[in-house]
This record gives structure tokens, C-alpha cells and sequence, in this order.
């Protein structure tokens, strides 16, 4: 072979390796697995789990007692831990689509929405119409529509939209082709400017919302996810409420915690209007309801921190949870009433709670916990950071029907993880 030919062959070689380099660059995905490991018989396996606040700390076995290390893994496989969006999303959706559980979620810059199927590898683009400064989203009940709360160019008003997907068929496409998935047009229908406390019913086709009253005050409104039947069912000269809606015939109503203000936890019922006081007088008070209101979450601000409790509303009793953690860290099974999951940080530092955590001053790095309130066994489930690699501070939490999947919200970067349970 002539030196000229030769030189030839080796630019053309060097021109196909460049090209292949470009391909497998190009194609990676925005959603990524982390692997996961094994823990042999025999490892070593202490984790040891940070000081913590309340009672020593947080506790760390199964039973609630003992020697403070986690309790022994042994021949497990840890569960699979998926980073689903790498940019901000403002909310997600769990949904099943047969054998199949998919995850729905809008980004927060784009207003992209994207479906990834657990276990998948790449995120499916549902809509690709930009919808700017999106502050929060709520999936609703069906497949394809969700509330939107969108923040406008005077960064003080913040205006609510039903956004319907014209292609609801594309949302049970088993394609993985993302070309074959960017015609579904959306279409936003106005539901209201500086609409606050929103949320949606726990069959997700009504929502309940706040809106400023003429004193100054709000009044609470029910009413459909496309804004008809309105129906006021609070009123209060207060205008800070955090509102829940735990039971299709009970909504929460919690003022917003400061570390040093008593703060106030109502019941009202959706159907005869009925307002209940469930608890009060408590510094820096955060709740969360479980879904036959048997059992109230609550933290309360410390000297040093915070403490967490349950307060059993039948029996009027209250009692430690066991461990130290913010009622938004956590979610409620809809299966087993007594029974919740939490995002638990290693470490807790020495502050004013929550509202150092509200305001990002402080960030925890948190592992899974499963508590059992009624019978006051709690378990660890996770420790995600040695699974990702990062601190990852949980918010956010849902179940899936089967709740088999966890799926919640890093408060750090506002990403999108799901945590297979099974």
C-alpha cells in the first residue's frame, strides 16, 4: 500500500471513530438509573446515622430501642433508586398504564411535560409547547390534564391554568421514539390570579383553593378542576393557611409555621362546612393528615430544633414519632392508615425550625424510613446518598396505587426521583 493510500485509510478511520464518539454522546438520556448493590452475609454494615435533635436523636432499628446502629442487611438486594428529570420540574403524576407504572412531570423553566416509565431509560416529551416561569403543577384525575400555577413577567402575580393535552392516547404509547411523541398540542384554560393553598381532592377531580377576601383575610373555595361549582367553604381574617385534603369529605387547615408563633390545625368538613379545632398553641407547627384523619403527623420548634409527633384524634392522645423529621418529608399509606414513609436527615443541626429549612439556609441529606405508628415499629428502608452519590433533601412524597413506588422532589436542585419499594 502506497503512503498515500495509507493516509487516506487513517483519516477515514479516524473520521468513523470521531462519529461514533458523537452518536453515543448525543443519545444519552435525561433520565438515569442508579445502579445498585448487594450486601453479602457477613458485611459489615454499621451506617452510622448523625446525632440528630430530638431525644438523643434519631433512633435507628426496627423496634425504636437499642444500639444505635441501623438494623443489619443481610443477603438484599437494595431497591432501585431513579433520577427521573435532571432539570427542575414543578410537579409530577403517578399513573398506571397496565402492567406498567408511569411517572408524568412538567418542567419548571420549559413547561415541557415528559412521561418516563419506571425502570425505563428515557423520558418520553409529551408536549413540546413552552409554557415559561411555571411555579407549581397538580396532575388531575385524568391522564391528560393538570393545573398549572404560572408566574408572570411582573414576578408578583402568579396565574392558574387547566392545561389540557389534546393526544391523550400518546400517554399509554409503549413507543420509546421521541420524535413519534411531540404532537400533542395543549390547550390552557384561565382559572384565577393569585390563587393560593391550592390543592386537589384525593380522587383528583376537585380542588380547593384560597382567595383574599374583602377584609383583608381569605375565603376557601371548593369547586371542579375547570373552575364550576364553586362552593365557599372557610373563611378566616388570617391570611396565611397551609391547606390539605386527606379524606374526599375533610380538608386541613394548618397556619403557616414560624419557629416562635403558636400555630393552629383545623378540620373542616366539605360537606356541612363544619370547622373543627384539632390542635393549638404549638411553636413552629407543620401537620400531615392521614387519609381517615385517625392520625395526625405533627413537628413542633424546640429549643435546639424541632420534635415529631402523632397525635391520634379518637383517642385525644399524642405521642413521640420515634424519629426527627418535618411533616413535608413524609406521605401517608392509603392502604395501611397507620403506616407512613418518611425522608429522615443523617444529621440535624442546631437551629430555628422550619423556618431555617423554608427559607434553603439549611439542606439535609435524608434516608427513607418506614413508620408503623400503631404498633410503633419503625424501619429503615434507604440510605440514599450511598445510593446516588449526593445529598438528596426529600419533599414532595407520593405512593403509587400500588404503592410500590415512591416518587418525590430533591428540595436542593428541584429534580424528579422515584424509589422502587419492592
Amino acid at each position: 500500500m502506497s503512503k498515500k493510500s495509507l493516509i487516506i485509510l487513517v483519516t477515514f478511520l479516524l473520521i468513523l471513530f470521531g462519529g461514533a464518539i458523537a452518536y453515543l454522546f448525543l443519545s444519552i438520556k435525561p433520565s438515569t438509573i442508579v445502579d445498585t448493590n448487594t450486601v453479602e452475609d457477613g458485611d459489615s454494615n454499621p451506617f452510622p446515622f448523625g446525632s440528630g435533635i430530638f431525644g438523643g436523636g434519631n433512633r435507628t432499628t426496627s423496634t425504636g430501642t437499642g444500639s444505635g446502629n441501623k438494623p443489619p442487611v443481610s443477603g438484599t438486594t437494595r431497591p432501585i433508586l431513579q433520577h427521573l428529570s435532571l432539570v427542575p420540574v414543578a410537579g409530577a403524576g403517578i399513573y398506571t398504564s397496565g402492567s406498567s407504572t408511569v411517572v408524568r412531570y412538567i418542567e419548571r423553566g420549559t413547561g415541557y411535560i415528559y412521561q418516563n416509565k419506571v425502570g425505563g431509560t428515557e423520558a418520553i416529551k409529551l408536549s413540546n409547547t413552552p409554557m415559561i416561569k411555571i411555579y407549581d403543577a397538580f396532575w388531575t384525575d385524568k391522564n391528560n390534564a393538570l393545573i398549572v400555577q404560572k408566574l408572570k413577567d411582573d414576578a408578583q402575580t402568579i396565574d392558574s391554568f387547566l392545561v389540557t393535552m389534546s393526544s391523550p392516547s400518546l400517554l399509554q404509547a409503549s413507543s420509546t421514539s421521541l420524535e413519534g411523541s411531540l404532537s400533542s398540542k395543549i390547550t390552557p384554560s384561565f382559572l384565577g390570579s393569585n390563587i393560593q393553598g391550592f390543592v386537589l381532592s384525593p380522587a383528583k377531580d376537585r380542588m380547593a383553593y384560597l382567595t383574599s377576601n374583602t377584609t383583608g383575610g381569605v375565603v376557601g373555595i371548593i369547586s371542579k378542576t375547570d373552575g364550576s361549582k364553586k362552593v365557599q367553604i372557610f373563611d378566616s381574617s388570617l391570611k396565611s393557611w397551609l391547606v390539605e385534603w386527606p379524606t374526599e369529605n375533610t380538608l386541613t387547615f394548618t397556619t403557616k409555621a414560624l419557629s416562635n408563633s403558636p400555630g393552629f390545625l383545623y378540620f373542616v368538613s366539605t360537606l356541612t362546612n363544619a370547622t373543627t379545632k384539632i390542635l393549638g398553641g404549638i411553636n413552629g407547627l407543620t401537620t400531615l393528615t392521614n387519609t381517615d384523619t385517625s392520625k395526625v403527623l405533627f413537628s413542633n420548634s424546640t429549643e435546639d430544633g424541632l420534635a415529631l409527633f402523632v397525635y391520634d384524634t379518637k383517642k385525644n392522645r399524642v405521642e413521640p414519632a420515634g424519629l426527627t423529621t418535618l411533616p413535608e418529608k413524609c406521605v401517608w399509606s392509603k392502604k395501611e392508615k397507620t403506616v407512613l414513609y418518611c425522608g429522615v436527615p443523617l444529621v440535624i443541626t442546631a437551629g430555628k425550625y422550619p423556618d431555617a429549612w423554608y427559607q434553603g439556609k439549611v439542606l439535609f441529606s435524608d434516608e427513607i424510613w418506614k413508620i408503623d405508628t400503631l404498633s410503633g415499629v419503625f424501619e429503615w428502608v434507604a440510605d440514599l446518598k450511598n445510593l446516588s452519590g449526593q445529598d438528596i433533601d426529600i419533599t414532595h412524597l407520593m405512593l403509587s396505587g400500588r404503592e410500590d413506588l415512591l416518587v418525590f422532589i430533591n428540595k436542593a436542585d428541584l429534580t424528579l426521583w422515584s424509589f422502587d419499594l419492592r
